[in-house]
């Protein structure tokens, strides 16, 4: 193991005995993030088609979880794991986000890198053997790299959670 590694496992098993032992809302959510990100990076889907499908999927799963039952609520409410990010809004009151909410668009997020990467990749070694050029195509791609659909999705996820945010606080249930 590196010293980094050994750093970062350090501090893991800080913020785990923390949360076990306070509940303190810093921890859970350092612990959320980090297996939201395990999550976003190790969950590698082949095509869109898939994550469509992901999503078709899990949208009957919250119609029905979400509306037709207190299925979420209570798991949101009484389950005690770092299975959310929690924000205090008052004395002992949080609002919270569940890691599905992020991990599902993360996943399109990142699908959208990697689209952008192709994308950059085939138009950057068109033009370096347009250019007559073998050994320094990396420059070529590099300057192709736009994160155009990257950086819609983030703005899409970001307006949905100001959507959700503002539906909240129109409906006095943050």
């Amino acid at each position: 193991m590196t010293f980094l590694e050994v750093a970062v496992a350090l501090m893991s098993v800080y913020f785990v005995y923390i949360y076990v032992q306070t509940k303190f809302w810093v921890a859970n959510n350092m612990i959320a993030i980090c297996f939201t990100i395990s999550c976003i990076e190790n969950w590698l889907v082949g095509n869109i088609k898939h994550v469509a499908l992901i999503f078709a999927g899990l949208i009957a799963y919250d119609v029905y979880f979400v509306f037709a039952s207190d299925v979420m609520m209570t798991v949101a409410t009484q389950v005690d794991l770092p299975l959310k990010l929690l924000f205090p809004v008052g004395t002992g009151k949080y609002t919270m986000i569940g890691l599905g909410d992020i991990v599902i668009p993360g996943l399109l997020a990142s699908l959208c890198i990697r689209a952008d990467l192709i994308h950059a990749f085939k138009i950057g070694k068109d033009k370096a053997q347009k250019d007559g050029v073998k050994d320094d195509v990396g420059t070529y791609i590099e300057k192709e790299m736009g994160c155009y659909y990257f950086n819609m999705s983030l703005i899409g996820f970001l307006l949905g959670l100001i959507c959700t945010y503002a539906s909240m606080v129109l409906q006095q249930t943050p």
